[in-house]
């Protein structure tokens, strides 16, 4: 005798999307994230490129004068070098010839903070979308790292200052060569830092493009 086994009766699943509360959480979840981001938006504007443009480009000019005072000051006490006696005139030639260099590069690093502080000023990423995010973000570690490069130059020259004092004597260099040193490399530190900050929020705010873009850093 054959015995027919019949399968329990299986209750049809609840579907949430049809139930009591699914159009408002539909709705809800269409919904947050243009809230999130509205709330984003508010508190946490855009920051102002006019200004961090503004920053680039005084760092660039203190760098530009520091290019200029390192190669008038290098071509004087090479030129002073020369034309002495001093025991250690070969070493003075030197290293007013390196000065000379040094601001050669200050010259170049100059440059590129301008046009750098041009495309901050632009506002490239809130523009236009057709902006290559990772292209920014290396231009802003770029500028990070001219800012460490300057306000490290900066700390050189306090040295240099020093170094070269030992030349007044000799008429090698005068006093205020040696004080327009350390002044300028007050100012390098300074500006250093503060192109370093400004770097920063540019890399924070690129940061936050991508994250919206959904591509990871």
């Amino acid at each position: 005798m054959a015995v027919t086994a019949h399968a329990p009766p299986v209750s049809p699943a609840r579907d949430v999307w049809h139930g009591r509360f699914g159009a408002p959480l539909a709705l809800a979840l269409v919904v947050l994230p243009f809230a999130v981001a509205l709330m984003w938006a508010v508190t946490h504007p855009p920051p102002d490129a006019a200004a961090l443009s503004e920053r680039i480009r005084e760092t660039a000019a203190v760098v530009e004068g520091t290019a200029a005072s390192m190669i008038r000051i290098g071509e004087r006490m090479a030129g002073s070098a020369e034309a002495s006696t001093v025991a250690d005139r070969a070493g003075w030639i030197a290293y007013g010839q390196h000065m000379i260099e040094d601001g050669r590069g200050l010259e170049a690093l100059g440059e590129r903070l301008r046009g750098t502080a041009a495309v901050a000023g632009a506002d490239p990423m809130h523009s236009t979308n057709d902006v290559a995010v990772a292209v920014l973000q290396a231009r802003w570690e770029r500028l990070r790292a001219d800012g460490r490069a300057t306000a490290e130059h900066g700390r050189v020259m306090v040295r240099m200052a020093s170094d070269v004092s030992a030349g007044i004597r000799s008429g090698i260099v005068t006093d205020a060569d040696v004080a327009e040193i350390r002044a300028t490399a007050e100012r390098m530190v300074e500006a250093g830092a503060r192109v370093e900050r400004t770097a920063e929020v540019l890399l924070a705010e690129t940061s936050l493009v991508q994250r919206w873009m959904g591509v990871g850093r």
